[in-house]
């Protein structure tokens, strides 16, 4: 099996390191940003006919556009080469976001910090991401965490194009989670998806 992460870019850890320890298991504090002040970075601009999140510029796609693109690809370079361009893609935009989250705030609390990529990933109409749990030292490199996600996009244009398999197959939303997080980290975290309803789950 070819590993999609390996070809990551490597301007994964072009930063210092953000807050180094955090863990949700703390009591919730509402610390910035939050999920509110994320979405009014979210910005449409009808006029000249484009969509900003923050200093970013976005694209409102339709789900079954992106399922199109997605079983064409597979079809004409095969299910790992396209796993491999969706999980990159991902990676991308969850560093994109993690530079967010540094220059817009960067006096956040670590845990504050690293729970934003889920409510961006969120906003981002990409799945609703539940943290189950996180935790993670930056000093000593240790990072754990498991999050589940519900309503994929990714999942249910696979599911429409090609039935269940043997694999998972939220390959972007994968290649998302490793971005952010490496991205505030300051060094690669790898995340692996165990269960999925590409696989029936």
């Amino acid at each position: 099996m070819t590993r999609p992460h390996s070809q990551l870019p490597d301007h994964r850890v072009t930063t210092e390191h953000f807050s180094p320890r955090g863990d949700s298991s703390l009591p919730d504090a509402v610390g910035s940003p939050t999920a509110e002040e994320l979405t009014g970075c979210l910005f449409f601009s009808p006029d000249d006919g484009r969509i900003w999140l923050n200093d970013q510029r976005m694209l409102l796609l339709h789900s079954s556009s992106f399922g199109t693109l997605r079983r064409e690809i597979i079809e004409r370079l095969g299910q790992e080469q396209a796993r491999g361009m969706f999980t990159r893609a991902g990676y991308l935009s969850g560093a994109r976001d993690a530079r967010l989250i540094r220059e817009r705030w960067p006096l956040a609390d670590a845990t504050s910090a690293f729970r934003a990529g889920t409510h961006l990933h969120t906003l981002e109409g990409m799945a609703k991401v539940e943290p189950l749990y996180f935790k993670f030292d930056a000093e000593s490199g240790f990072y754990e965490g498991e999050f589940l996600w519900h309503n994929s996009c990714e999942a249910d244009e696979h599911l429409a194009a090609c039935g269940t398999g043997q694999d998972p197959v939220c390959w972007t939303e994968i290649g998302y989670a490793i971005g952010f997080v490496s991205g505030l980290f300051g060094q690669m975290v790898i995340f692996r998806e165990v269960e999925c309803r590409g696989m029936g789950h």
